[in-house]
């Protein structure tokens, strides 16, 4: 039986306009509560903007794997916490600065998001749109302690090009990853979806056949690892559908609200 739901947010759970069915999940997540099943929206959103998604009736129901999975937090107790060492995150940070400013970096730690001042315009904007609590700083080299992960935006679209120079120098230090093709996370060498799900079980006593996770990007491919239930939406990338045990109809399609509904039909919740 399953006893513990993960989803990604952006492109599995949420469609192409960042939103969901509200109405159909409120009633879907009744029943969960009911048979004491929990539903975990996991993410590289912060916390802060995770929470903002949900409705009144459930936010406060619903385990957070937010930061690029650096963080688990319920009912606002955070439970785990995983940092950059203050070592690689400045070695990182002053890479960075160094390789460009045609991208804007933002600097996470549990108290905010971070900025350099003299990021443009116009990624300005889109780092507002993802991140709660942004403050600009005249220097990022002084966020160094408790740092949660750093995150690259690049609006030409060839983020590639970085992640490629990233993992060449940084691989053993840091997990780094593409989360989209405009998008890179950096964290903890340990730090990912897997890894952080797989503690959320022992902290909960669940195993992975008994749990049910949702995908659809490069940075969900550990996650398809802890999980009996695997599901990549049939909009995600090839790498992805490789590693998992099903493909979900696309997160335009409600993907993932159809396959825990058809889960509750047949009793396997």
């Amino acid at each position: 039986m399953i006893k513990l739901i993960v989803t990604d947010m952006d492109g599995t759970f949420l469609n192409s306009k960042s939103e969901y069915d509200k109405k159909n999940f409120s009633l879907l997540f009744k029943q969960l509560k009911e048979k004491n099943v929990h539903f975990v929206a996991c993410s590289g959103k912060q916390y802060e903007c995770l929470q903002t998604i949900f409705s009144d009736d459930v936010k406060d129901e619903i385990w957070y794997v937010g930061d690029s999975a650096t963080r688990i937090i319920f009912k606002g107790k955070t439970l785990f916490q995983s940092y950059l060492s203050p070592k690689v995150a400045l070695k990182i940070i002053k890479y960075l600065v160094n390789y460009g400013d045609y991208f804007g970096t933002v600097v996470c730690t549990t108290k905010a998001a971070y900025i350099d001042s003299k990021t443009s315009p116009n990624i300005f904007k889109v780092f507002q749109r993802s991140f709660k609590g942004l403050e600009k700083l005249n220097s990022l080299y002084y966020l160094i302690d408790n740092i949660l992960k750093i995150t690259i935006y690049d609006p030409t679209g060839e983020s590639n090009l970085i992640y490629n120079k990233l993992q060449e120098k940084y691989s053993k230090q840091a997990y780094v990853v593409a989360s989209e093709l405009e998008w890179l996370d950096i964290s903890a060498k340990e730090a990912h979806k897997g890894s952080t799900i797989k503690k959320l079980q022992e902290i909960l006593r669940i195993s992975p056949e008994e749990t049910l996770v949702f995908g659809d990007g490069e940075n969900d491919i550990e996650l398809m690892k802890v999980a009996k239930h695997s599901y990549a939406m049939a909009n995600a990338c090839d790498n992805l559908k490789k590693v998992a045990r099903h493909i979900a109809k696309s997160n335009n399609e409600n993907g993932v609200l159809e396959v825990i509904q058809d889960y509750l039909n047949r009793g396997l919740i």
